[in-house]
């Protein structure tokens, strides 16, 4: 929506895509990563000056960006099935949408991709 806070939690390729997009619905938009030369690359390659890189003290700067309310909405761009640990923190009062995660089947050993969305979308008071 024109003028949400988004982060895209993950500044790889899936999150580049989902930061675009997002940029082009109107979000302001923020980038996540834990490698600081992904997140400086997906900067550039975006034109997104807000970054956060993903470590422990990631909650407090996410605080201290948004005034403390959080974002409306975090992406999980990170394929990473375990990462509800990393968005979920930051995530406050906000929409959040996994867009993709990658899984190998045990038995045949294949890659699969799932899109997943969990939303979650408290009141705010």
């Amino acid at each position: 929506t024109p003028g949400d806070r988004a982060l895209v939690v993950g500044a790889g390729p899936i999150g580049i895509g989902t930061a675009l997009f997002a940029q082009i619905a109107g979000a302001v938009v923020t980038l996540m990563d834990r490698v600081p030369a992904i997140l400086d690359l997906a900067s550039r390659i975006t034109g997104i000056g807000s970054t956060i890189t993903a470590d422990e003290a990631a909650a407090e700067r996410v605080r201290a960006l948004t005034a403390g309310d959080g974002f409306d909405v975090v992406f999980d761009a990170t394929g990473n099935a375990t990462a509800e640990a990393i968005v979920m923190p930051v995530t406050f009062f906000a929409v959040a949408v996994g867009v993709a995660t990658n899984e190998t089947d045990p038995q045949t050993e294949e890659s699969t991709s799932t899109p997943t969305v969990t939303v979650s979308d408290p009141p705010r008071s």
